[in-house]
C-alpha cells in the first residue's frame, strides 16, 4: 500500500492553515481519504530590550526589537527607566519598521517612563523575523565606577498592546534589558599618558599644551579624541591648537564642568580655519622687519596687535636653512608670565613652531604687544631679503580668549634683510680723523679702545655725533699722537 500526495510541511505559517487530504494506493486500486483541518497556532509575538553598553556621561542608543510573526499591524508600550543614570533624548523608527506612523509620550518622562506606539499602513504587517521597531536615545549621567540601568517594560502612560491588520488583539511577550555603562572618560584627560587618569588636572594641561607645540606624538585615537577638546560645544574639531590648550586649562581650574570624552577620533585634514581669511577689524600677529648682518645674531620680534581679549598664541615660522640659522627664541617683552612652548624639531627643514599661552583666565592688554623673540644667524652666503613667513607647521595658527573659543586674526609674514659685515673706513681730513661705515648698518655703535695689547682691549664708545649724507655714516674726530683701534658693535 502507497501514500501518494504527501507533503511535509517546514517553518508552519499562519498561511498553511485549512483543509487537507490524503490518496491512498495499493495493486488494487486507491481511494482518497475525508478532509482534516489544519488549524496553526502561532506563539505569542515577542518585543524585547536590546541590551547594550555604553559610557557613562555620553549619549545612548537603546533598540527595541520586535520578534515578529508576520502578523503584526500595529504596537504599543512603555519603557520605564532609572532617571538617576538615563536622561530621556528622543526616540527615532528603527531600521524594520520605516514608513510606520509613530507616536511618543513623554509628558512622564521626567520620572522615568516613556510611551511609545507605531502603526503600519492599513493591511500591512511587518515580515516574519527580527525587526528593529524603535530607537530610544538617551544621555547617561556622569559616574567614577562602572553600573549597570536596568530598562523595563510598562504599561504607563502607553499600554502594552499588539494588533493585526483587523485591529484584533495578539498576544505579546515582553523582554526587559539592561544598559551596561562603563566609567566616565573625561575631554582632556590625558595625563598620566596614555589612558589618563579619570580627572582633569594641571598635568592635563600640561600635556595638551605639549600636543598643541607638536612637542608629543598622540598614541591612539582615544588619546587624540581626549585631547581634542575644544570647541567644548562640539567636543573638538578634529584639530589640536593653543585652545585645546586653554579648554584644558578651564577644566584643570575647575571653571569649566568635566564633560564625558566625545568628538573627533582623528585629526581633521579639510576643517576650515577661520584664520584663513581676515578682516581689517581682526587682531594682527606680524613678524617684524630687521636688518641683520652675516654671521651677528639678530632677534626677530613677534608681535600682536591685541583686542584686549587674547590669552594664547600658536603659529609656526619657516625661513631659509641655508640662509639662517635659528638659535633660539624666548617670551618677548611684553608676555612676561606666559608659557611657551618651541618645536624646533623641524629646524633642519626651515620649522620652527611656537605656542604660548597665559595664565588661565588672563589676557593680553589691548595694544601692541611683543609677545616673542626668534634669534637667527645669517650665514656668510646670506644677502639681501630673507623672507620669514608664518606657517601652520609643527604649529597651527591659532589665536584663542580666555574661555577657549578661536578669534579672528591675521598672520602678516616679514623678512630679514642681511647685508655684508661693513669694513670701516678712516681717512683724514686736515687735523681731523674721518671714519665711515655704510648707512645700510643699523643700530651699531662706534666703538675705540687704546689699549696696544689685542688681547686686553678695553672698548668704550665714542662721543661723537654721527652724520649720514644717504649712503655712509661719518664721524670726525680729532687726530692725536696716540695710538687707537676701532670697531662697530650691536648694544
Amino acid at each position: 500500500m502507497g501514500v501518494s500526495g504527501q507533503t511535509l510541511i517546514n517553518n508552519v505559517q499562519s498561511s498553511h492553515a485549512g483543509s487537507y487530504s490524503v490518496v491512498v494506493s495499493n495493486a488494487l486500486g486507491f481511494a482518497t481519504s475525508s478532509n482534516a483541518v489544519v488549524t496553526v497556532a502561532l506563539p505569542p509575538s515577542a518585543v524585547r530590550v536590546v541590551s547594550t553598553n555604553a559610557m557613562a556621561g555620553g549619549s545612548v542608543t537603546l533598540p527595541i526589537e520586535l520578534i515578529a510573526n508576520g502578523n503584526e499591524n500595529a504596537l504599543g508600550f512603555s519603557i520605564n527607566f532609572p532617571t538617576n543614570q538615563l536622561t530621556y533624548a528622543n526616540v527615532v523608527l528603527g531600521s524594520g519598521a520605516s514608513g510606520a506612523t509613530l507616536l511618543i509620550n513623554t509628558n512622564q518622562a521626567s520620572t522615568g517612563k516613556l510611551g511609545v506606539a507605531l502603526a503600519l499602513n492599513a493591511n500591512a504587517t511587518f515580515t516574519a523575523g527580527t525587526r528593529e521597531i524603535v530607537r530610544i536615545g538617551f544621555t547617561s549621567k556622569i559616574t567614577t565606577s562602572a553600573t549597570a540601568a536596568t530598562v523595563t517594560f510598562g504599561d504607563i502612560p502607553t499600554a502594552r498592546q499588539i494588533s493585526d491588520p483587523q485591529a484584533q488583539t495578539m498576544t505579546g511577550f515582553y523582554t526587559n534589558g539592561t544598559v551596561s555603562l562603563a566609567r566616565t572618560e573625561f575631554e582632556a584627560d590625558v595625563a598620566p599618558r596614555p589612558g589618563g587618569n579619570y580627572g582633569v588636572s594641571i598635568t592635563d594641561w600640561v600635556q595638551i599644551g605639549r600636543f598643541a607645540a607638536g612637542l608629543d606624538e598622540f598614541g591612539s585615537a582615544a588619546e587624540f579624541q581626549r585631547a581634542d577638546c575644544a570647541p567644548r560645544s562640539t567636543l573638538g574639531d578634529g584639530k589640536i591648537k593653543v585652545t585645546d590648550w586653554v579648554q584644558a586649562g578651564l577644566y584643570a581650574a575647575g571653571l569649566d564642568p568635566l564633560t564625558a570624552v566625545g568628538g573627533p577620533t582623528v585629526a581633521s585634514r579639510t576643517a576650515a580655519r577661520s584664520l584663513v581669511t581676515a578682516s581689517a577689524e581682526d587682531r594682527e600677529i606680524r613678524v617684524t622687519e630687521v636688518m641683520a648682518l652675516q654671521q651677528v645674531p639678530i632677534t626677530v620680534p613677534i608681535q600682536l596687535q591685541a583686542q584686549g581679549n587674547e590669552n594664547a598664541v600658536g603659529f609656526s615660522l619657516v625661513f631659509d636653512p641655508a640662509k639662517l640659522t635659528y638659535t633660539g627664541a624666548v617670551a618677548g617683552n611684553d608676555a612676561a608670565g606666559v608659557t611657551l612652548h618651541v618645536n624646533a624639531n623641524e629646524i633642519a627643514s626651515g620649522r620652527v613652531g611656537l605656542a604660548l599661552a597665559l595664565q588661565i583666565g588672563s589676557t593680553f592688554p589691548e595694544g601692541l604687544k611683543e609677545i616673542a623673540k626668534v634669534t637667527f644667524t645669517p650665514l656668510a652666503a646670506a644677502t639681501g631679503v630673507v623672507s620669514v613667513a608664518f606657517n601652520d607647521q609643527p604649529v597651527e595658527r591659532s589665536v584663542s580668549d580666555a574661555g577657549a573659543n578661536e578669534l579672528n586674526a591675521s598672520f602678516v609674514s616679514s623678512a630679514v634683510v642681511v647685508h655684508e659685515v661693513p669694513a670701516l673706513q678712516i681717512t683724514q681730513s686736515g687735523t681731523n680723523s674721518v671714519i665711515s661705515w655704510p648707512l645700510t648698518v643699523d643700530g651699531f655703535a662706534l666703538q675705540v679702545s687704546a689699549t696696544n695689547s689685542l688681547s686686553a682691549m678695553v672698548w668704550t664708545n665714542v662721543v661723537a655725533t654721527p652724520v649720514t649724507n644717504g649712503s655712509e655714516v661719518t664721524v670726525t674726530l680729532p687726530v692725536t699722537d696716540d695710538t687707537k683701534f676701532f670697531r662697530l658693535r650691536r648694544p
